[in-house]
């Protein structure tokens, strides 16, 4: 499926789910994993010795917009003009010292940021879980960091197993053709959703082909909330001044 197509479901699901998501921002749903990745963006931000400009890829409603630290400009782009409402107040807004925040409601695979904008570029929760990860989006991203710039991003480990493979689910898939559409139209999307999730061999070949530099792959194991468990691949990177050479670390916690 073409990435727009891909977008245009994602706008779809979280038009529809903005106010909700926003309101388990501010609660303890999915805490270990929030807590996780806060943690990690505060380390990345103070890791560098000035200010930085930042993109968050698939900014959703502002999530971990709090955590950033040491930012002169961030940049959040999201496919759901819904969630980009409520990211316009994101959680904590009181702890928020960024002089310059822009919003861009787009599909993020058609922008044409100039090259090395961005010193660090992080995304929770999208490629490979609501955006595919393939190797022209590793080469954008790679393009659009500065030298010395980070990148960090979750993927779905393949082999985790979300609430629609219970037996309820499988049996309204299994009752697909006499559905009602609004039920066909959550089984289409949760069957796209999954078939982006990617395994730890196909994960380090897109990679590979990407052109991304030193990546570093962490498996972080995780349940979450409504019967969700399994697996994210955490993977960082830095962009060299100038390289020719590319190396894969991993390594399973």
């Amino acid at each position: 499926m073409p990435y727009h197509e891909i977008a245009e479901e994602a706008r779809k699901r979280y038009d529809c789910f903005a106010k909700a998501y926003r309101a388990i921002d501010a609660s303890s749903t999915d805490q270990e994993l929030r807590s996780h990745y806060g943690k990690i963006i505060t380390v990345l931000c103070r890791s560098f010795s000035r200010p930085i400009t930042v993109l968050d890829l698939g900014c959703g409603t502002g999530r971990y917009f709090h955590c950033l630290d040491n930012v002169q400009k961030l940049i959040g782009i999201d496919t759901s003009s819904e969630m980009l409402k409520e990211a316009r107040q994101p959680i904590h807004q009181e702890r928020l010292n960024i002089p310059h925040t822009e919003l861009i409601c787009g599909d993020f695979s058609a922008q044409a940021f100039p090259a090395q904008s961005f010193d660090l570029i992080y995304s929770i929760g999208v490629l490979g879980e609501y955006a595919p990860l393939d190797k022209t989006i590793c080469q954008k991203l790679n393009t659009w960091l500065k030298p010395r710039g980070k990148l960090f991003f979750s993927v779905v480990d393949a082999a985790s197993k979300p609430p629609t493979q219970s037996l309820k689910w499988r049996i309204a898939e299994g009752l697909y053709p006499v559905l009602p559409p609004g039920w066909k139209s959550k089984i289409r999307q949760e069957r796209l959703w999954r078939s982006l999730y990617l395994t730890e061999t196909q994960l380090k070949e897109i990679l590979k082909a990407g052109d991304l530099p030193d990546v570093t792959i962490n498996r972080f194991g995780v349940e979450g909330d409504g019967g969700w468990v399994g697996a994210h691949f955490d993977c960082s990177s830095t962009k060299p001044v100038a390289s020719n050479q590319q190396t894969l670390q991993y390594s399973a916690s």
